[in-house]
């Protein structure tokens, strides 16, 4: 892999994380609430397709990156790690970004919908929006173990075996990844999601975190190597 493509990649990790951040900061999150009245705030929401398209362009720049740094890992003991941490990497972004992009449109047109059917109609609507909103939150569950939690975890640990990153970075990965894994296998579980929603947040901030701190920390150091590590 050449220079300039892992620059590429740290610039894609580092922009993909901040805009990630923005976009958790911008979603609309409503607790303690019944889910006609989740649909009809969703269907009123002037940000909820907005906010959906940063997160699917932050997504789309964190697979990327996150590609370029498992790559920069592909040594020595580093090796295996790295690779499976790629293929985490890019299984779970997969789904990641179609799941945020049914809640974009699919969600979105649902809950619109339902707000506006007529009273005789009303009923037939809200189970269609609910069998969006139930196949979106498996997904959402899915790539929360896949992307957030197995990936990092891998990458983290292949950090802690190459040295090619700070300790504490590595051990961001590796910590939010483990509270990812256990929050996603929770809602796979059935947990409700308002008791999710915290460490959820907690474990996605370190991922994000590991990913701009390694982002930047690659686009520095890559210059001043002669040659790449891995092909």
């Amino acid at each position: 892999m050449e220079r300039s493509a892992l620059r590429m990649g740290a610039g894609a990790a580092a922009a993909g994380g901040v805009l990630a951040m923005v976009g958790n900061l911008l979603h609309p999150r409503w607790t303690d609430i019944d889910d006609d009245e989740l649909y009809e705030n969703i269907a009123d929401s002037g940000i909820w397709v907005v906010d959906h398209l940063v997160l699917v362009v932050a997504l789309v720049l964190t697979v990327g990156g996150v590609t370029a740094l498992a790559r920069s890992m592909e040594v020595g003991t580093g090796h295996a790690l790295a690779r499976y941490g790629l293929l985490a990497t890019v299984v779970g972004g997969a789904v990641a970004i179609a799941d945020v992009s049914l809640d974009a449109t699919a969600m979105r047109q649902a809950a619109e919908n339902f707000a506006e059917a007529s009273p005789q109609d009303r009923v037939g609507a809200f189970w269609a929006a609910n069998a969006v909103d139930q196949v979106g939150t498996a997904m959402f569950h899915m790539w929360t173990v896949v992307l957030l939690g197995v990936s990092p975890i891998l990458l983290g640990m292949a950090a802690v075996r190459t040295g090619r990153y700070p300790a504490w970075m590595a051990w961001a990965a590796i910590v939010g990844g483990v509270a990812a894994v256990l929050t996603g296998m929770a809602g796979l579980a059935g947990a409700e999601g308002d008791d999710l929603t915290l460490p959820f947040l907690a474990g996605s901030l370190l991922v994000t975190v590991w990913v701009i701190g390694a982002g930047v920390h690659l686009w520095r150091t890559v210059e001043r190597e002669p040659t790449t590590v891995a092909h």
